[in-house]
């Protein structure tokens, strides 16, 4: 048996029982899995995967050499009293209290001492969805957990929904037959063949003026994309978050009645042999002595463990934001150690470090994902619709959306601009994971329109070889499914945007942004504009080329009656 889009369907279509009765076993299943293992799967740690920065080799020689196996992770409790002091015996019950409290809770939650349908569409719906995966793929280059993971619970979802799309909505149309349109909705519903609607007036609006509209919008998106130039990457810090938050609060009191220090250090680790010579312990007074004389460091001292072989600088940081640490780290690595000419391999690490590492995996690895997310549309897009044209035109108009959605989130986020009327968080630098996470996400929903849109458009122009004719056929049979599908994702995205934390509004506020631009600015009319300049040279596909697979996603085939059977 020969499985295609079309076999798949038809085989679905006529034993829908079996086909639902799979898809709810599989259901079951899943939620079996997440009731049992997603509380145990799921960290807040940003850990590293094949690389080893400073930060992560100077964890791992502390554990070897000095505190060894970390088990666990530790939490600070906060006990204050307006009437009480610390020395009061009621003060003292209620802390011997909390902590006996959270120690009937188990080993594993303290450890230490207490502190405080049709075949075309089926195609369509397939290679549509390849161009998403290929996208996310990018995500799983990174050498981080946060980006593989969010990389593949993507891919996986959009697998599901491909499987979704291609076996249990045909199954579902096959039981429900012609009553699937009983309750149709008076009013709404169009036939999408039926000409003079909204967007094929402005698809004959377009296709009239071409070159205004195209400098116009393309113009628009350039200006909008602007603010991009200063995009500065980092970590929100606790700073950022709501005051109402209790972590916040807790942080409140800390730099007021304590010390933001207290929470956080660098650690200063030099593996050498030798680490407890007078020629070593000099070299690390030298940044010690520097690092002295700033009011945000607190006195720190040089150790060494018993075998000599390493050495550790903890330096209690009372830094105002994660980027005075940042900063401080940056001093640390590029100035002030390779200055001090220590005689031996010397690590910073610490929160601050882990956080540099990982901003630095972030803008070393954008570039090598968009060259090969890139590289993977257009080889895709070529094979699809036998052009080099079509895949130049969507890579282009795709990160001019891109672009002008990251001008956007630093127009309102970074700068500011529009932030209160928004009730967005202003911050000094977007969460370093934004602008990847946003690329190949945006970059795979952008190219999945794409291929619907253009599918239609290619399967009218083989019909009539007429190719305005064709562009206003293509986006009015599209536009009522794609702008459906643009509004609820809307939805969906600006609920992230509602959130309290920094990063999640950035991350709302982009993906909501960009599904607008990309479903009506580069769908209406830069699609229509180009396609009308360009002509039948948009099918232009090279001589040397032609060896290259023909898969016509929109292949005409003579109608098949289906009929479900009756299991």
């Amino acid at each position: 048996m020969k499985f295609t889009t079309e076999s798949t369907a038809k085989y679905c279509v006529t034993r829908p029982k079996r086909v639902i009765g799979i898809w709810l076993g599989l259901l079951v299943i899943s939620v079996a899995i997440i009731g049992s293992m997603c509380e145990s799967a799921i960290t807040s740690e940003s850990e590293f995967l094949r690389n080893q920065p400073d930060s992560v080799i100077a964890e791992r020689l502390l554990e070897e050499r000095v505190t060894g196996p970390s088990e666990g992770t530790e939490e600070l409790l906060i006990v204050r009293s307006a009437t009480l002091t610390v020395d009061d015996p009621a003060f003292r019950d209620r802390v011997e209290t909390l902590y006996n409290s959270v120690v009937e809770a188990g080993s594993e939650v303290v450890n230490g001492q207490p502190i405080i349908t049709s075949a075309t569409a089926s195609r369509a719906v397939l290679f549509s969805g390849i161009t998403v995966i290929l996208a996310l793929l990018g995500m799983l280059l990174v050498p981080a957990h946060i980006y593989f993971s969010l990389g593949l619970g993507a891919i996986l979802a959009a697998l599901m929904a491909i499987l979704a799309a291609l076996t249990l909505l045909p199954a579902i149309l096959g039981v429900a037959g012609d009553r699937v349109n009983t309750w149709r909705l008076r009013g709404l519903s169009r036939n999408s063949n039926t000409t003079g609607g909204f967007w094929d007036r402005l698809t004959n609006a377009v296709l009239a003026r071409p070159i205004v509209w195209l400098t116009a919008t393309a113009g628009l998106l350039i200006l909008l994309a602007i603010p991009a130039l200063d995009l500065k990457t980092g970590s929100a810090g606790v700073e950022t978050f709501s005051r109402d938050l209790r972590v916040v609060q807790g942080f409140d009191i800390l730099v007021k009645d304590f010390s933001a220090g207290l929470v956080g250090s660098m650690v200063i680790v030099v593996d050498s042999p030798t680490a407890d010579t007078a020629e070593v312990r000099a070299g690390v007074e030298r940044p010690q002595a520097l690092l002295a004389k700033d009011p945000i460091f607190s006195p720190s001292e040089y150790q060494v463990n018993d075998a000599g072989n390493i050495g550790v600088l903890r330096v209690p940081v009372n830094a105002p934001s994660n980027e005075v640490g940042f900063e401080t780290v940056r001093n640390l690595r590029n100035n002030l150690i390779p200055q001090a000419d220590i005689p031996a391999d010397v690590y910073v690490g610490g929160g601050s470090a882990g956080g540099v590492d990982f901003i630095n995996i972030g803008n070393t690895w954008l570039p090598i994902v968009l060259v090969f997310v890139l590289s993977l549309s257009f080889a895709l897009l070529c094979v699809v619709f036998r052009s080099i044209v079509v895949p130049i035109k969507a890579i282009a108009m795709n990160l001019l959306a891109v672009g002008a959605t990251y001008g956007l989130i630093v127009a309102v986020f970074q700068k500011g601009i529009g932030a209160d009327l928004l009730g967005f968080t202003q911050v000094d630098s977007i969460d370093s994971w934004i602008p990847l996470f946003l690329f190949t996400v945006l970059f795979g929903l952008s190219m999945d329109y794409h291929v619907v849109l253009l599918s239609r458009i290619r399967e009218r122009y083989d019909h009539t070889g007429n190719s305005d004719e064709s562009v206003a056929f293509g986006l009015r049979t599209t536009a009522g499914m794609i702008t459906g599908a643009a509004v609820i994702m809307v939805a969906v995205f600006g609920g992230f945007a509602l959130a309290d934390l920094p990063m999640f509004e950035q991350m709302g506020f982009g993906l909501a942004v960009a599904v607008l631009i990309d479903a009506t600015i580069v769908r209406s009319i830069l699609v229509p504009s180009t396609m009308k300049l360009l002509g039948a040279r948009n099918w232009y596909l090279s001589g040397w080329l032609s060896w290259l697979p023909e898969l016509n996603i929109e292949r005409r085939e003579p109608a098949t009656s289906l009929t479900a059977s009756k299991e």
